[in-house]
């Protein structure tokens, strides 16, 4: 949603009805985040068990009513539901993104949180003080804002610490799935027609991936020239 339309639904709407939409945004939010913390968890626990098989040479697999007698058998399917969970992941996060600058505008016009007077749109595409006390808990967000909080004795130390480490935390998932395909590439006339569609599907959801991803970047650049 673009900031001049954000800020017309603020003139345009009562203030009863701005703090209901607000809060709503909020409980959407926190929703999200909980979501994005249920993706994480199963990613890493399909990273677990994944190495689990190879390492420890399981026969089978049992959980409650269910066994697999071939445990290797399952793990050609890993990398597709890996994959997916990143696609939802990033889909909702950049959900949760878009709500958060709308809320970030709205404390920042309609309870005139910013510190800047002579503000301009810029500042809108990041979270504020007031703003995170109320948004769910961020590790990115808490490192970018005090990396932004004025200059330290540390200087630009921190950057060059934060700044790697988010790279690498981003870029972990894809190089692991990455890595798994490859794999799987390398043997691809061992498997049979249901395993090789598996890999099919699995490159097909990563470029749906990268599509949203540079889609998503170029609409974002144009509604912050805008």
């Amino acid at each position: 949603m673009k900031i001049s339309t954000v800020k017309e639904i603020i003139k345009n709407n009562s203030d009863e009805k701005i703090l209901n939409y607000y809060n709503s945004l909020i409980n959407k939010c926190n929703e999200i985040s909980e979501e994005c913390n249920f993706l994480g968890i199963l990613m890493l626990l399909i990273f677990l068990i994944n190495y689990i098989i190879d390492y420890s040479k399981l026969g089978s697999i049992e959980i409650g009513i269910i066994q697999i007698k071939d445990a290797n058998s399952i793990k050609i399917f890993f990398p597709l539901i890996f994959t997916f969970l990143i696609l939802r992941y990033i889909v909702i996060s950049a959900h949760k993104s878009e709500i958060n600058q709308i809320l970030n505008i709205i404390s920042q016009d309609f309870f005139n949180s910013s510190e800047d007077e002579n503000k301009d749109n810029s500042v809108y595409f990041s979270v504020d003080d007031f703003s995170a006390t109320f948004l769910p808990f961020s590790l990115y967000q808490e490192f970018s804002n005090v990396a932004k909080k004025g200059k330290s004795k540390l200087g630009c130390f921190g950057a060059i610490i934060i700044f790697p480490l988010s790279i690498i935390l981003s870029a972990l998932p894809f190089l692991l799935d990455f890595y798994w395909i490859y794999k799987l590439i390398l043997n691809w006339s061992e498997y049979n027609v249901i395993q090789k569609l598996s890999i099919f599907f699995t490159i097909w959801i990563l470029f749906v991936i990268f599509y949203y991803i540079i889609h998503k970047a170029i609409i974002q650049g144009k509604e912050r020239i805008e």
